[in-house]
């Protein structure tokens, strides 16, 4: 009997104990992992709204970046770690969805390993030309790219700017070969030296030099016109009819971290993302705030996933590391 009570007493206290420390979070630092090198969007992303959790919190949010494998490395490291919102992940394109679809190495699961917790950003990428060239629109490029192989750029094999092209030559009947590089500090001078034709590119990199005048943008890749580049048609507009391709940035936890957790870090990120001050210096860093809590941001996920399920299937691309 009284083992029976003391199993009992035990048993409740792992179930109040999560609450416990849910409604006392955080009491120490928070640890916000970047799976790619300092210096890019995604850190410069971390970085912002790191300090902004710290100011609202209270406690220290420290960046580890922790680069590798496309953003893997990192991944993996969030997905191993302890449940209980002190260790969290900068989530986009390539680490939740485009390499656990293409890579059969990957270890994670993201619908069973980890929990969306917000997005914080999201903003179309530009298809870019040499503006010596005689490509002025889109139809220009896809009746070049149906008489002869073109070659594009990409920031890698499985890069949301690779599978961009990728659909985009599905769409238009297009013919071009994959150049892959190392981002756009290597593509974009590529571009401009005539090596290549053409690339998809976001545009904290390509729009300045579409400014200068050096690059020509024939299109932007969402379906929805954005504000900024008013000038510039759509895909969807140029001919490429279904194309709608966002880049896009969200915190994520490890699964079964508490929901009350998840809920209080949600609530302050959207006081952050929303604040005029912060969004703006998310603009300057190239990666505008998009705000969507965390069911929304889950259903986003599912959307992206079956997107791109069906661009890898049809263009047959694989990556084994």
């Amino acid at each position: 009997m009284k083992l029976a009570r003391i199993g009992i007493a035990i048993a409740c206290l792992l179930i109040v104990a999560p609450r416990v420390r849910a409604a006392d979070y955080p009491d120490h630092a928070i640890r916000l992992v970047v799976p790619f090198a300092a210096g890019g969007q995604t850190d410069s992303l971390a970085r912002i709204v790191g300090e902004g959790l710290q100011r609202r919190l209270g406690q220290p949010v420290v960046v580890d970046n922790r680069a590798g494998a496309g953003g893997v490395i990192g991944t993996e490291s969030v997905v191993k770690a302890a449940a209980d919102g002190y260790t969290i992940v900068i989530a986009g394109p390539s680490t939740v969805i485009t390499q656990p679809l293409l890579n059969p190495s990957v270890q994670y699961d993201v619908s069973r390993d980890l929990m969306p917790i917000a997005m914080l950003s999201a903003a179309p990428m530009l298809l870019v030309v040499n503006a010596n060239t005689s490509y002025k629109s889109l139809s220009d490029l896809i009746a070049a790219a149906k008489q002869k192989d073109l070659s594009y750029g990409s920031s890698g094999p499985g890069s949301s700017m690779h599978l961009g092209v990728e659909w985009l030559l599905k769409l238009t009947g297009m013919k071009a070969v994959h150049v892959p590089f190392r981002g756009s500090s290597q593509s974009l001078p590529s571009l401009l030296a005539g090596d290549i034709d053409f690339l998809i590119d976001p545009p904290i990199t390509a729009w300045p030099l579409v400014e200068s005048g050096q690059l020509r943008a024939l299109g932007i890749t969402t379906r929805t016109p954005d504000p900024r580049f008013t000038a510039i048609p759509t895909l969807a507009e140029g001919g490429a009819a279904a194309f709608d391709q966002l880049i896009w940035n969200g915190l994520m936890a490890p699964a079964k971290t508490p929901r009350s957790v998840i809920d209080k870090l949600a609530s302050q990120l959207r006081e952050i993302v929303t604040d005029p001050a912060i969004a703006e210096q998310l603009d300057r860093a190239g990666v505008p705030a998009f705000y969507l809590d965390a069911e929304e941001f889950s259903r986003f996920i599912d959307k992206e996933r079956a997107k791109y399920r069906t661009i890898i299937t049809d263009s047959g691309i694989s990556i084994q590391r």
